[in-house]
């Protein structure tokens, strides 16, 4: 067994990264319309024509069972976690936007702390714990609920990443309370785990056993790093000269963000393939942290190839900004942008598969309509 150093500089990025099912409740304030008085057919017989908006039929929760959306299950279909009434437990639910059905998928009597959805959506990995000091991972079938995998991991925190070209491996790797890892690749149809040497602990499947990864220096605190891929122990640097601070990527596209030239207050969004061919590049205004540079909220309607991301209005530090943000809808290829809200809050998104809608908030309780440009509660709690 093998572990790796984690810096301590590094302490700021692992606690936006490892937040595992601490999301707060984000009160939008927003309205929604009832739906049981509507009618089919106007007063003169004429059927009525609808928006999307006006179909959706929020989930009705007590405040106190509602955890969060883990995210899509399909274009109509959300994945959400709910905490059993009596305190000792979770369940995991898919639910339909527009008819109100609900299914249960998976049940654990120790609280769900993440679900993450296999970029294929036909599987579901969920984290759970019973203490500080381990987690349990438990693999899911979406269509025949079966059991895949599961396994007990004894560490502090754990991160998972699907490999988006083959969907039997599942990137997990475990942190310790001495700030060291350790990376097991799990591949779900043999049932086993084998170790990974990785030299750092956040890495992006680029397939055929590779993977794409910031080369954080282990003995200099920096702010940002050079981009490489990862093979068998051999290291190759790309886009030599240039240095980036958040790397992400989905089936044959992946994303680095830098800072643009030598000043503090651009970041550099640039997109390329699988050969790292480039697709296209944008800018937007820069936050900085205390000891690093905040990544905006996105996520990429991959059909479209647009980026919905939150952007701050101009450039500051985060803890004293003032500033603003817009939700902006981009083309990674040209950069062309569209307005969806001005104002904005400063909140995750998460997109469906068709690029039609996105939910929106720290517990993505809200709903964006991207045609209309309209932000509804999907998710109506109590407080009894």
């Amino acid at each position: 067994m093998f572990s790796k150093k984690i810096w301590r500089f590094l302490l700021p990025l692992l606690a936006v990264l490892l937040i595992s099912g601490c999301r707060f409740f984000f009160d939008s304030g927003l309205s929604v319309r009832l739906h049981s008085d509507l009618s089919l057919f106007d007063r003169s017989g004429e059927e009525k024509s609808f928006s999307q908006s006006e179909m959706l039929l929020p989930l009705n929760l007590k405040e106190q069972q509602f955890h969060s959306v883990a995210g899509w299950l399909d274009d109509e279909e959300i994945i959400y976690v709910e905490n059993s009434v009596d305190g000792i437990g979770s369940s995991v639910y898919a639910y339909h936007i527009f008819s109100g059905k609900k299914k249960s998928l998976f049940r654990s009597e120790n609280p769900i702390l993440t679900v993450t959805i296999s970029p294929s959506h036909s599987r579901l990995l969920v984290i759970s714990s019973a203490s500080d000091d381990q987690a349990k991972v438990d693999v899911i079938d979406v269509k025949s609920l079966a059991a895949l995998y599961s396994k007990t991991f004894f560490a502090t925190e754990l991160s998972a990443v699907w490999n988006p070209y083959d969907e039997n491996e599942i990137l997990i790797t475990s942190f310790y309370e001495d700030w060291t890892y350790e990376s097991e690749l799990l591949h779900i149809d043999q049932k086993r785990t084998v170790l990974v040497d990785l030299p750092q602990p956040f890495s992006v499947p680029l397939g055929g056993g590779e993977w794409l990864m910031l080369d954080w220096d282990t003995e200099t605190p920096a702010t940002a790093a050079p981009l490489i891929v990862w093979r068998e122990g051999k290291e190759k640097r790309i886009f030599d000269g240039r240095e980036f601070y958040h790397v992400n990527g989905w089936k044959d596209v992946f994303v680095a963000v830098g800072v643009k030239g030598d000043g503090r207050d651009v970041s550099d969004f640039t997109f390329f393939d699988r050969n790292f061919r480039a697709i296209g590049s944008f800018a937007v205004p820069l936050l900085s942290g205390y000891s690093e540079w905040i990544v905006p909220y996105y996520d990429l309607l991959e059909n479209r190839r647009q980026l919905l991301i939150v952007e701050p209005k101009s450039a500051g530090v985060q803890d004293s900004y003032k500033g603003g943000f817009r939700l902006v809808l981009r083309d990674i290829r040209e950069g062309k942008e569209e307005t969806v809200a001005d104002p904005a809050e400063n909140l995750p998104v998460d997109c469906s598969p068709n690029g039609r809608y996105c939910l929106y908030g720290y517990r993505l309780e809200n709903i964006l309509f991207l045609k209309e440009k309209k932000i509804l509660p999907l998710v109506v709690t109590d407080n009894i």
